[in-house]
């Protein structure tokens, strides 16, 4: 078996994460969820940024997180840039005992990667995960040119 997992396009709305040349779209939200069967995951790609798309139709040099809210239950989870030494963007724990802790973090200016070597794609790892475990992640992000 294997956790089930969900990648949700909110803004724009009824978006698969493909280029549409009328859209003009820079800032983007997507929400990931996840249930474990105990397995976890490991740099699962969320957001691959080779198949993203400017508003002038080029891949984004950089994605720029803007915020995310979280509730992440029993597991850790850590998103990371996918670059040749992965940077953190966030760590989130769910809490002792199989508890659960939300929150939520904005950086002013956004918050991108250092490096620029590697893909620059958003991964996610899960640890700890026992069965019934979960996250529920939202993402904004804004598309560097």
């Amino acid at each position: 078996m294997a956790d089930t997992t969900q990648i949700k396009w909110i803004f724009p709305p009824n978006w698969d994460g493909g280029y549409d040349p009328g859209c003009g779209v820079r800032k983007m939200c997507v929400k990931f969820t996840g249930s474990s069967d105990g397995t976890g995951e490991t740099n699962a790609i969320k957001i691959n940024r080779s198949e993203l798309r400017t508003s002038t139709g080029t891949v984004p040099t950089k994605i720029v997180v803007e915020s995310i809210d979280w509730n992440v239950h029993g597991l850790t989870a850590v998103l990371e840039w996918d670059n040749s030494t992965d940077e953190v963007i966030a760590y989130m724990n769910g809490g002792v005992s199989a508890g659960s802790n939300s929150d939520k973090q904005s950086w002013s200016a956004g918050l991108h990667p250092i490096d620029d070597d590697g893909t620059g794609d958003i991964v996610l790892t899960t640890s700890n995960c026992a069965v019934g475990d979960s996250y529920d992640i939202s993402m904004w992000i804004r598309l560097k040119t």
